[in-house]
Protein backbone atom coordinates (compact mmCIF):
# COMPACT_ATOMS: atom_id res chain seq x y z
CA UNK A 1 0.00 0.00 0.00
CA UNK A 2 1.38 3.50 -1.22
CA UNK A 3 1.96 6.26 2.03
CA UNK A 4 0.95 9.74 0.88
CA UNK A 5 2.34 12.80 2.85
CA UNK A 6 0.27 15.95 2.66
CA UNK A 7 2.12 19.04 4.69
CA UNK A 8 -0.54 21.72 5.32
CA UNK A 9 -3.45 19.94 5.76
CA UNK A 10 -4.85 22.56 8.15
CA UNK A 11 -4.74 24.89 5.36
CA UNK A 12 -7.50 25.64 2.41
CA UNK A 13 -6.46 23.12 -0.22
CA UNK A 14 -4.41 20.65 2.10
CA UNK A 15 -8.05 20.14 4.26
CA UNK A 16 -9.74 19.57 0.39
CA UNK A 17 -6.77 16.81 -0.35
CA UNK A 18 -7.14 15.48 3.22
CA UNK A 19 -10.53 15.07 3.17
CA UNK A 20 -10.50 13.27 -0.31
CA UNK A 21 -8.13 11.22 0.46
CA UNK A 22 -9.86 9.82 3.46
CA UNK A 23 -12.71 9.44 1.34
CA UNK A 24 -11.08 7.31 -1.55
CA UNK A 25 -8.77 4.98 0.80
CA UNK A 26 -6.78 2.81 -0.46
CA UNK A 27 -3.75 4.13 1.09
CA UNK A 28 -1.77 4.90 3.86
CA UNK A 29 -2.09 8.76 4.79
CA UNK A 30 0.34 10.85 6.85
CA UNK A 31 -0.67 14.38 7.52
CA UNK A 32 1.02 16.88 8.93
CA UNK A 33 0.47 21.03 9.88
CA UNK A 34 1.87 23.40 12.55
CA UNK A 35 -1.38 23.84 14.54
CA UNK A 36 -3.59 21.38 16.18
CA UNK A 37 -5.70 18.69 14.05
CA UNK A 38 -8.26 19.84 12.42
CA UNK A 39 -9.73 16.81 11.41
CA UNK A 40 -11.91 13.96 14.04
CA UNK A 41 -9.35 11.52 15.13
CA UNK A 42 -9.82 8.75 13.16
CA UNK A 43 -7.72 5.27 12.41
CA UNK A 44 -7.82 6.17 8.67
CA UNK A 45 -4.92 8.60 8.94
CA UNK A 46 -1.80 9.53 10.76
CA UNK A 47 -1.62 13.44 12.00
CA UNK A 48 1.53 14.98 12.95
CA UNK A 49 1.80 18.71 14.33
CA UNK A 50 5.46 20.08 13.31
CA UNK A 51 6.87 22.55 11.02
CA UNK A 52 8.92 21.51 8.15
CA UNK A 53 12.03 23.79 7.08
Amino acid sequence: MKTVLVTGSNGLLGQKITEKIIEEGGVNLVATSKGANRFPTEDRYVYAEMDIL
